[in-house]
């Protein structure tokens, strides 16, 4: 590939071989040893175990399921997922629980049947459906939470507004010599676009707006923030000594969205004095 002789010392023998038989006893210990103390309430022990349990699927699997996995199932399913979104199928699944059968969903969703079926087959074989008879399926809690815009919100934006831009990818960097350019008209995304874009105009423009805010909202759920107890001393620093005054101008948002960071801010320090101001474009703003 590329500039690079190509003289490969592999055999094809190795691609139907584990990746990494010789640490599969020893990880199966530790996610074993993980697993029987795993608690829901342990977070940093949760995300052991998964990193650990990944590990050990990693090193479980033959080069050519990892490449089949790469090229056909991860990339597929992003796009099922995001036609059950686009067609209602998830949030009809949230909104009446139990099993379903594809010919009534076929109906209630004037979804044509082989296609529906289809799509709802790949979703099984991933797990994000569970079959229960030929054509019958339940949601998981994965399928009902894609009835949620923060959840739901980024396969829409992404697969249409980012994966251009990423299947693109390898002959931009070709075309430039594998690299990038510092002048920014002239990026990937630019490539694909146009140069007179840039990412959040692109989001702004081609797609509706809200889902990409949506997902920005979901990005953040579980992790961390500048504003927690033990991260950054805001009562100590930002709140003793502020501006008490009504009309001062406390902490501004930049480029905030629709005010999801001052919404939790307000929430974590709901003493904090002064004016929250929030700043971004029109079409954003007009979205609250």
């Amino acid at each position: 590939m590329g500039s690079i002789t190509e003289r490969n010392p592999l055999g094809v023998s190795v691609a139907v071989q584990a990746n990494d038989a010789k640490s599969v006893a020893e990880l199966s210990d530790v996610v074993g040893s993980l697993g029987r103390t795993f608690s829901p309430e342990n977070e940093e022990g949760r995300l052991q175990l998964l990193k650990q349990t990944r590990s050990l699927l990693q090193a479980l699997e033959t080069l050519r399921e990892t490449m089949i996995k790469h090229c056909w199932a991860q990339s597929s399913v992003s796009f099922v997922i995001a036609t059950g979104i686009e067609s209602g199928l998830f949030s009809y699944m949230a909104q009446n629980p139990g099993n379903k059968r594809v010919d009534q969903l076929s109906k209630a969703l004037s979804f044509d049947h082989d296609v529906l079926s289809r799509t709802m087959r790949h979703l099984g074989s991933m797990g994000y459906l569970k079959e229960v008879g030929p054509d019958e399926y339940e949601a998981t809690n994965f399928a009902k939470s894609l009835s949620l815009p923060i959840i739901a919100g980024g396969y829409s934006c992404i697969v249409g507004g980012c994966w251009p831009t990423f299947s693109n990818f390898p002959s931009y960097l070709k075309k430039h010599n594998w690299s990038i350019p510092a002048d920014p008209t002239e990026g990937p995304l630019q490539d694909v676009v146009g140069k007179d874009s840039n990412f959040f105009k692109h989001m702004m423009t081609n797609y509706p707006g809200g889902e990409f805010q949506s997902h920005m909202a979901g990005y953040r759920q579980g992790r961390p923030s500048w504003m927690d107890e033990g991260a950054y001393p805001v009562a100590e620093r930002l709140i003793r000594g502020a501006d008490g005054s009504a009309d001062a101008a406390f902490l501004v948002d930049i480029g905030g969205s629709i005010g999801h960071d001052l919404d939790e801010f307000c929430r974590k320090h709901p003493d904090a004095p002064g004016r929250h101001i929030l700043q971004d474009l029109p079409h954003v703003l007009s979205q609250i």
